[in-house]
Parts: C-alpha cells; sequence; structure tokens
C-alpha cells in the first residue's frame, strides 16, 4: 500500500469523525439576590435557550456590599430558578455539584439530563 495514500485516508477519517461531534459550550449567567420576577422570567429564558442547545449553564448569584449579610438568601432564590427552568423546560434539570458559597459568588452548573441516562 502507498504511504501517502494511507496518509491521507487517515486524515479523511479524522475530518469526517471531528464534523460528527458536538462541542458542550459552557455558557455563564449571573443573578442578584434582589432580582424582581420579570428580570428573572427574562435570564431563565436565556437559560432554558443555552440548554436546548446543549450547553452547560453555569448559574452564578452575586452578592455585593450590603447584600453579603442576607447570603441566607442566595440558596433560596437559587431553588427558585431550579423550580422555574423545571417549569420551563419540562424536562429534567440536572445540577452537576450542590451551590457553594465562593466569596461573593453562589455558584452551580446545570444541564439537562438526557432521557435515557
Amino acid at each position: 500500500m502507498d504511504y501517502s495514500k494511507f496518509k491521507y485516508e487517515k486524515t479523511k477519517k479524522a475530518k469526517e469523525a471531528k464534523k460528527k461531534q458536538k462541542v458542550i459550550q459552557n455558557k455563564e449567567v449571573r443573578f442578584r439576590p434582589n432580582i424582581e420576577d420579570h428580570d428573572l422570567m427574562t435570564k431563565l429564558s436565556k437559560v432554558e435557550e443555552f440548554l436546548s442547545d446543549g450547553d452547560r449553564v453555569k448559574i452564578t448569584i452575586m452578592f455585593r456590599g450590603r447584600e453579603m449579610a442576607y447570603k441566607d438568601r442566595g440558596p433560596v432564590l437559587m431553588e427558585k430558578i431550579m423550580t422555574r427552568l423545571r417549569e420551563m423546560t419540562g424536562e429534567e434539570v440536572h445540577m452537576e455539584y450542590t451551590p457553594n458559597m465562593e466569596g461573593r459568588f453562589l455558584n452551580t452548573v446545570v444541564t439537562l439530563k438526557k432521557g435515557g441516562n
């Protein structure tokens, strides 16, 4: 077999395999603890759009200044976000890890749970 032909076919197969793969991107949406309902729904619709595209979404709740005294509002808002996302998508939204505080930010990463898993 001709080596150059073998090398050409190998690169051609690699290109075909690369075309078929899905690249998962990480997106981030930031919330504040005193967010109003309409603003929350606007941001959640963006999260839903990212999830439907197959991306992972990092949800961050930012605390600034005096909001640091009310850190207990963060988990409540995170639970509200998760229940609304489940209602909007109609599918199971999966948290990759429990929300945790990192300085002034409460973070978690969500994905859509696939039906077969």
